[in-house]
Protein backbone atom coordinates (compact mmCIF):
# COMPACT_ATOMS: atom_id res chain seq x y z
CA UNK A 1 0.00 0.00 0.00
CA UNK A 2 1.19 3.70 -0.48
CA UNK A 3 1.68 4.33 3.06
CA UNK A 4 3.26 1.17 3.92
CA UNK A 5 6.69 3.18 3.67
CA UNK A 6 5.61 6.13 6.20
CA UNK A 7 5.12 2.93 8.44
CA UNK A 8 8.15 1.63 8.17
CA UNK A 9 10.99 2.00 10.08
CA UNK A 10 13.94 3.79 8.53
CA UNK A 11 15.93 1.94 6.11
CA UNK A 12 13.01 -0.29 5.46
CA UNK A 13 12.50 -2.11 1.99
CA UNK A 14 8.80 -2.64 1.64
CA UNK A 15 8.18 -5.91 -0.10
CA UNK A 16 11.26 -7.37 1.57
CA UNK A 17 11.49 -10.37 4.27
CA UNK A 18 13.74 -8.53 6.22
CA UNK A 19 10.49 -5.53 6.21
CA UNK A 20 8.24 -8.19 7.29
CA UNK A 21 10.54 -9.30 10.11
CA UNK A 22 10.15 -5.71 10.93
CA UNK A 23 8.57 -4.28 14.20
CA UNK A 24 5.60 -2.16 13.06
CA UNK A 25 6.04 1.22 14.06
CA UNK A 26 7.76 4.05 11.98
CA UNK A 27 8.00 7.49 12.98
CA UNK A 28 4.04 8.31 12.29
CA UNK A 29 2.76 5.55 14.55
CA UNK A 30 5.08 6.16 17.54
CA UNK A 31 3.92 10.01 16.95
CA UNK A 32 -0.15 8.90 17.20
CA UNK A 33 0.90 6.64 20.02
CA UNK A 34 2.63 9.71 21.96
CA UNK A 35 -0.40 11.62 21.52
CA UNK A 36 -2.91 9.05 22.47
CA UNK A 37 -1.10 9.10 25.67
CA UNK A 38 -0.56 12.69 26.73
CA UNK A 39 -4.38 12.53 25.96
CA UNK A 40 -4.79 9.68 28.56
CA UNK A 41 -2.63 11.28 31.16
CA UNK A 42 -4.61 14.30 30.66
CA UNK A 43 -7.85 12.87 31.26
CA UNK A 44 -6.28 10.60 34.33
CA UNK A 45 -5.61 13.69 35.95
CA UNK A 46 -1.88 13.08 35.03
CA UNK A 47 -2.42 10.46 37.80
CA UNK A 48 1.66 8.21 37.93
CA UNK A 49 1.65 4.51 38.33
CA UNK A 50 2.25 4.16 41.80
CA UNK A 51 6.14 3.57 42.68
CA UNK A 52 5.99 -0.09 43.79
CA UNK A 53 3.92 -1.11 40.84
CA UNK A 54 6.87 1.04 38.48
CA UNK A 55 9.48 -0.75 40.05
CA UNK A 56 7.66 -4.28 39.36
CA UNK A 57 7.22 -3.22 35.66
CA UNK A 58 10.95 -2.32 35.29
CA UNK A 59 12.18 -5.45 36.56
CA UNK A 60 10.39 -7.31 34.11
CA UNK A 61 11.30 -4.96 31.31
CA UNK A 62 15.03 -5.48 32.18
CA UNK A 63 14.43 -9.28 32.16
CA UNK A 64 12.79 -9.19 28.92
CA UNK A 65 14.96 -10.68 25.70
CA UNK A 66 12.36 -7.44 23.32
CA UNK A 67 14.38 -4.71 26.20
CA UNK A 68 17.28 -2.39 24.58
CA UNK A 69 18.00 -1.06 27.61
CA UNK A 70 15.68 2.40 27.33
CA UNK A 71 12.99 1.12 24.53
CA UNK A 72 10.73 -2.15 23.81
CA UNK A 73 12.12 -3.61 20.31
CA UNK A 74 7.84 -4.67 20.05
CA UNK A 75 6.35 -1.58 20.58
CA UNK A 76 9.01 1.16 20.04
CA UNK A 77 8.07 2.84 23.57
CA UNK A 78 10.31 4.79 25.50
CA UNK A 79 9.70 2.78 28.83
CA UNK A 80 11.16 5.38 31.18
CA UNK A 81 7.98 6.68 29.98
CA UNK A 82 5.77 4.18 29.65
CA UNK A 83 6.17 2.45 32.81
CA UNK A 84 4.86 5.52 34.70
CA UNK A 85 1.84 6.13 32.75
CA UNK A 86 -0.89 3.56 34.54
CA UNK A 87 -2.85 3.22 31.28
CA UNK A 88 -0.12 1.32 29.86
CA UNK A 89 0.14 -2.26 28.98
CA UNK A 90 3.03 -4.24 27.83
CA UNK A 91 2.55 -5.16 24.27
CA UNK A 92 3.04 -8.83 25.12
CA UNK A 93 1.06 -9.31 28.21
CA UNK A 94 4.14 -9.06 31.02
CA UNK A 95 2.00 -6.52 32.46
CA UNK A 96 -1.08 -4.91 32.33
CA UNK A 97 -2.77 -1.22 32.97
CA UNK A 98 -3.80 -0.42 36.54
CA UNK A 99 -7.21 1.54 37.67
CA UNK A 100 -6.08 5.08 38.83
CA UNK A 101 -8.00 6.75 41.60
CA UNK A 102 -8.12 10.54 40.30
CA UNK A 103 -10.04 10.23 36.89
CA UNK A 104 -10.81 13.64 35.72
CA UNK A 105 -14.21 14.95 35.79
CA UNK A 106 -15.27 17.49 32.97
CA UNK A 107 -18.14 19.84 33.80
CA UNK A 108 -20.25 20.78 30.85
CA UNK A 109 -18.34 24.03 28.85
CA UNK A 110 -15.18 23.76 30.84
CA UNK A 111 -11.54 23.77 29.50
CA UNK A 112 -9.64 20.67 30.45
CA UNK A 113 -6.28 22.81 29.86
CA UNK A 114 -6.42 26.07 32.39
Amino acid sequence: MWHEDLLAPPGAIVGTPEYASMPPWGWPRRMAAAAWAALQFMRTGFALTPAQIHRARLRICQSCEHWSGSTCRICGCHQVVKLHLPFERCPIGKWEAVRTRRPLRQRAGESLIG
